[in-house]
């Protein structure tokens, strides 16, 4: 018989951060990631598979990530976590012996091998004043012994869970085959230019995704396409304008064609990205109606498949060399997260199901799809997975939205069940009941007797740009309206106990589910996560502060009226249920500041509310923080509902 679903079932989980195929398309590599217990943390490790999915071994040692594999497919490079800064290795494909690369400082982010596997370009940090300097590799990074006062001069200042950042630069190595040497590295970018992401062009220059030093390093929206010399005296020519922000680039093997997804740097926010691709003779703009999940080029480089967010899908397309966009596949079932493609036109993929929450690596071929990895079916075949219902409810002002329930065993004979509603966060983002991380949340809950309903109001990706922007300066009322509805649907539906309706959210879920307690008292208790509260302290706190203008049309305090009337704060007198607030001590993207002010404002007022504040990780606590914090966060969620039960 087989078991409920536990939350120590956390440590069963993988995630595929990374794949590729070898050159000759009969290997498939990729990178596993693995929640550790012992270590409490989540530890990488390389793979590879053979094209039938047999032949499953480790590539490399754990803690090694980046795989970077030679066009010859005789040799690869990879970054092990192991070295402190993180450092670029080689090694034959062959063989498990690997070399160190050269001793980068600071550390080591990656590397991508040119057409002709001669030259290796590395992307890695350097601090600013050691760019243009030649004994820089000589010179190894003195550590301060005690914290010394950190000088600030630029917006924003922190960023993820570290203080500043260094620019990341590119330094190009020759690399003779015969002998597996490299060259000493010599950097190529010129002083003052900050990379994110580095491909090599049939010509031997390199096609980069780099922002000024005008702009902070962390400045997400002000990125742009240039060409950077690949040999001689460190040169770079933008090939986008200054009010453009581009978001992501995708190049052909052979380094002939490219395309990159764009937008107007002053609209970003809720929008479906532009997208140009850039072929020898011409350059084409592509009409995308959804946003890309992962892109990839043919081998070929006929054609650029990609999967797209659509309505809690991941659909399979490409793009010909008109730009025109063909269906491949409704890859129904299956939530894709990353795809490679190989000279046969057999594409890899990294995808969740609904039958176990952990990633694993498939083969599509002309709309047939096996595995190619089997790192669940022992934990799916020991549980009991719990029934996930799509729904599509209407809302009072006219629109319909998509919805799920994930059902409790034996639903179908109970007659006072319990109801939890989770709201994503985003506020762009698309649920799917195959979701990384929440998957494991709502499988929890319905083992312990809950009902789970999930959906996509107004302001989600998958539906177009005008649902997006329907929550544009109005983040509460159009999306409240949208869950509200869904809760009567499946209390008209099912047998629910209205004295146990339980709501949560995190990050902008955290925002609105506090507006909703606000503005509906039906709850009898409610957890909110790495919330927004106050947008007038958050647009002076987070590191995003022009997500914010862009988000509210507003530019300075002039606006602080507006902002504050749109806060969860404002009517926080009108909060009469029972809260428990988790925010992360690092979290920076949503500073603990937040939780604070409606942890002390609430208890003032002498309502129920908890507080816990969880050390070291930041905004992605639930999805890759330290797993015993993710172990009591998820412990608490539940305990906080059975400790409110009954209670209207």
């Amino acid at each position: 018989m087989k078991r409920p679903i536990e939350i120590e079932d956390l440590f069963q989980f993988s995630s595929i951060k990374g794949i590729a195929f070898s050159a000759d398309g009969k290997q498939i590599y990729f990178c596993q990631e693995q929640p550790n217990k012992q270590e409490n943390k989540t530890i990488p490790s390389l793979w590879c598979v053979n094209q039938t999915g047999t032949g499953l071994s480790r590539f490399a040692q754990n803690g090694t990530h980046q795989l970077a594999l030679h066009p010859s497919d005789l040799w690869a490079v990879y970054v092990s976590t192991s070295e402190k800064p993180p450092q670029l290795f080689l090694t034959p494909t062959h063989s498990e012996s690997a070399q160190l690369v050269c001793t980068f400082p600071h550390g080591v982010i990656s590397a991508r091998w040119s057409p002709d596997g001669q030259r290796l370009a590395v992307l890695a940090p350097i601090a600013p004043a050691d760019q243009g300097l030649a004994d820089w590799f000589e010179r190894q990074p003195t550590l301060p012994l005690l914290p010394e006062p950190l000088v600030i001069n630029h917006l924003p200042y922190r960023f993820g869970t570290h203080f500043g950042s260094y620019p990341r630069q590119v330094f190009v190595l020759e690399f003779d085959s015969s002998r597996g040497e490299f060259s000493r590295p010599k950097a190529v970018t010129p002083v003052g230019i900050h990379v994110s992401q580095v491909h090599w062009l049939a010509d031997g220059d390199l096609l980069v995704r780099a922002i000024e030093s005008e702009h902070d390093i962390l400045d997400w929206i002000n990125f742009r396409l240039g060409r950077l010399a690949g040999q001689g005296v460190p040169n770079l020519q933008w090939l986008t304008p200054a009010d453009e922000s581009v978001f992501d680039v995708v190049v052909t093997q052979d380094g002939t064609k490219w395309a990159y997804q764009y937008l107007p740097s002053t609209d970003v926010i809720g929008r479906v990205c532009k997208c140009r691709m850039v072929l020898p003779d011409k350059t084409c703009e592509v009409n995308l109606t959804r946003n890309i999940v992962s892109w990839s080029w043919s081998p070929d480089s006929r054609r650029l498949y990609l999967c797209t967010h659509d309505q809690g899908g991941t659909p399979l397309n490409f793009l010909d060399e008109t730009g025109e966009m063909v269906f491949c596949d409704g890859l129904h079932g299956y939530q894709v997260e990353r795809l490679t493609v190989n000279a046969q036109s057999q594409i890899a993929l990294v995808a969740r199901t609904v039958a176990c929450g952990g990633a694993d690596a498939y083969l599509w071929e002309n709309g047939q799809i096996h595995a190619l990895t089997d790192l669940h079916s022992a934990f799916a075949a020991q549980v009991q997975v719990a029934e996930t219902q799509e729904l599509n409810f209407s809302t009072p002002d006219g629109n319909v939205v998509q919805g799920w329930l994930i059902l409790p065993p034996e639903w179908q004979s109970k007659t006072d069940l319990p109801l939890v509603t989770f709201i994503h966060g985003g506020p762009h983002a698309m649920w799917a009941p195959a979701n990384q991380a929440v998957w494991h949340d709502w499988q929890v809950h319905t083992a312990k007797g809950y009902v789970v309903f999930v959906c996509n109001p107004r302001g989600s990706d998958g539906y177009g740009e005008a649902w997006m922007q329907a929550i544009r300066a109005n983040w509460g009322k159009p999306a409240m309206t949208d869950v509200l509805a869904g809760i009567d649907w499946v209390c008209a539906n099912l047998p629910i106990d209205r004295t146990r309706l339980y709501l949560s959210g995190g990050s902008y879920g955290g925002y609105l589910t506090t507006w909703i307690l606000a503005h509906d008292a039906r709850f009898c208790a409610a957890v909110t996560q790495r919330g927004v509260y106050n947008l007038v302290s958050f647009y002076g706190t987070t590191d995003i502060p022009q997500f914010v203008e862009q988000s509210f049309d507003v530019q300075g305090l002039a606006h602080a009226d507006f902002l504050w009337a749109c806060s969860p704060l404002a009517y926080v007198e009108q909060i009469h249920t029972p809260l428990l607030i988790k925010h992360a001590e690092n979290d920076f993207r949503v500073p603990i500041e937040q939780a604070e002010q409606l942890f002390c404002h609430l208890h003032r007022l002498g309502r129920e509310v908890l507080f816990h504040r969880y050390p070291r990780d930041g905004h992605e606590l639930s999805r890759s923080g330290e797993p015993k914090n993710q172990i009591h966060r998820l412990q608490s969620l539940l305990g906080w509902w059975e400790n409110h039960a009954g209670h209207e």
